[in-house]
């Protein structure tokens, strides 16, 4: 949260001097595995678009509806847009390498778990329902790692995400 507000004051500091200035985002995600169950959050981020194809940011999810595995994976988005972000129907992919905060210690002590390393891959595609409100659906590739006893485990899945997307023009 603390990395968003200050992404959100940028965009809007730079509206002035760029008709592409940012972007931000809110919605529903889900992080699907086999090995690691079923999980499902809130994803959240905001960024900056030198130009209309080109956005880098950050972001979070969160996914704080399971009462014994509750976490947090915070990214760097970096995407390309390739309709525009002032078009009707935009195309993109996004880049989202990061972190996984996680910390726990079973009931009886015998096994640590941490967060480590996150990276998402994925592709989507934004609606502008009016110049700057539109809804977006992406899905793609995540791997989470954790380390658990002092070893590190990764666990990859399919990411699916769906939400309002707010461009600032």
């Amino acid at each position: 949260m603390k990395l968003i507000l200050p992404l959100l004051l940028l965009c809007t500091l730079a509206h002035a001097q760029n008709k592409h200035a940012g972007y931000a985002y809110i919605g529903g995600t889900t992080f699907l595995s086999q090995k690691l169950n079923n999980y499902g959050g809130v994803g959240l981020g905001a960024g900056f678009s030198p130009n209309s194809h080109f956005a880098f940011g950050g972001g979070v999810d969160l996914f704080p509806f399971d009462d014994r595995f509750e976490f947090a994976q915070a990214f760097v988005d970096i995407r390309e847009y390739f309709g525009g972000l002032n078009k009707k129907i935009s195309p993109f992919i996004s880049i989202q390498p990061g972190a996984v905060f996680y910390k726990t210690t079973s009931t009886n002590g015998t096994e640590e778990r941490t967060g480590s390393f996150a990276i998402n891959v994925v592709a989507g595609i934004l609606f502008q329902l009016q110049k700057s409100i539109g809804i977006y659906l992406d899905a793609g590739y995540s791997n989470m790692s954790f380390v658990v006893n002092g070893t590190k485990t990764s666990y990859g899945g399919l990411k699916i995400e769906g939400g309002i997307s707010f461009s600032i023009f």
